[in-house]
């Protein structure tokens, strides 16, 4: 519920003061930048923050919203993930994992074994904030055909609603 929803919100407010941000698909990149613009926030609140990418999908959906990938494992398996991490953790960093909380624990687990604070943040509710973007994004151009470009909707949506990974309107 709304719990689940503070949680992601003050992880993400709070998103400076994690080492590593761990992306495990492009869903969830999308969902991570739909919330980080909802927060009013943009690509440059992560300015310090490593980001770790599961997966090619997952760094080129990053890569389309301005961000590059510091690390990229060559399988999608969370152990390869914890091996690489772990030569760059010192006891008490912060790793934010925004993924779903029924999956395998195999990550966080060994994260915090090597000393770090491992937050997992379920993206349920970045997804339904993504999926409310996209209805209304769909709704404005059924009622804007009279529009003069897609641009012209694409940006005055952008600007009211923050869709997408490039534009953060006001909220």
């Amino acid at each position: 519920g709304s719990e689940m929803c503070k949680e992601t919100d003050e992880a993400i407010k709070n998103i400076h003061t994690y080492k590593w941000l761990v992306l495990t698909s492009a869903n969830g990149v999308k969902a991570f930048f739909a919330r980080l613009g909802y927060a009013g926030l943009d690509a440059r609140a992560l300015a310090g923050v490593k980001i770790a990418a599961i997966g090619c999908g997952t760094a080129k959906a990053l890569q389309s919203c301005g961000v590059k990938a510091d690390l990229v494992p060559c399988t999608y398996k969370a152990e390869e993930l914890a091996e690489a991490l772990a030569p760059q953790l010192e006891k008490g960093d912060k790793v934010l994992i925004p993924r779903a909380k029924e999956a395998r624990e195999v990550l966080p687990e060994t994260l915090r074994r090597l000393g770090a604070e491992a937050d997992v943040i379920p993206p349920k509710k970045l997804r339904q904030y993504a999926k409310t973007q996209q209805n209304l994004w769909k709704r404005c151009k059924i009622y804007s055909v009279g529009a003069e470009r897609n641009n012209t909707r694409r940006k005055y949506l952008s600007n009211r609603i923050g869709y997408g990974c490039g534009n953060y309107g006001q909220k």
